[in-house]
């Protein structure tokens, strides 16, 4: 019997969750380093950050299936957990940290160069995603239960929507 494994999301959401928090780390590590290249609470301040925007990611919702979610929901979940991350951060080093070693301006850049990196990646990946289902890839199978109005509509959305990867299987 061959077995072919085809649930690929807990690696991909995996590496997503790292791959976001590095991000937000390694950003604000290189803004950091480049307006004060010796001192400071960088590499501290860069594990506050990682260890933040794990936490708060997953439960903001961002790693959840967006298949049938417009992109703009997508971007606002994005947006408020990267403010989120980063009204705890500074939270944390207003009351934990000697505030004068972060200055204000890279603090800004920090945050505007992640959120912005994390959504060219995400689009970057719809489109990707969109064009792979498009040629039948990453296809998922459903079934409508019932006959009723709903169903009808459900199934009309779903077959006027071949770019969300959903073929009916039956109804």
């Amino acid at each position: 019997m061959k077995i072919i494994t085809r649930h690929y999301e807990p690696a991909l959401i995996t590496m997503f969750r790292l791959g976001d928090a590095l991000l937000a780390s390694v950003v604000f590590y290189l803004v950091s380093f480049r307006v004060q290249p010796r001192g400071g609470y960088s590499i501290e301040a860069a594990v506050i950050i990682f260890l933040l925007t794990m936490i708060v990611f997953p439960y903001a919702g961002v790693y959840r299936s967006w298949r049938h979610s417009s992109i703009t929901d997508e971007i606002k979940t994005i947006a408020w957990s990267c403010f989120i991350v980063f009204v705890l951060f500074f939270l944390f080093i207003k009351f934990f940290y000697n505030f004068q070693y972060f200055i204000h301006k890279p603090l800004l850049y920090w945050i505007t160069i992640w959120f912005v990196i994390l959504l060219l990646e995400r689009v970057f990946i719809r489109t990707f995603l969109r064009y792979y289902r498009l040629h039948g890839r990453n296809i998922k199978r459903v079934v409508i239960v019932g006959t009723g109005t709903a169903a009808e509509k459900i199934a009309r959305w779903i077959n006027e929507s071949p770019w969300s990867g959903t073929k009916i299987e039956g109804i």
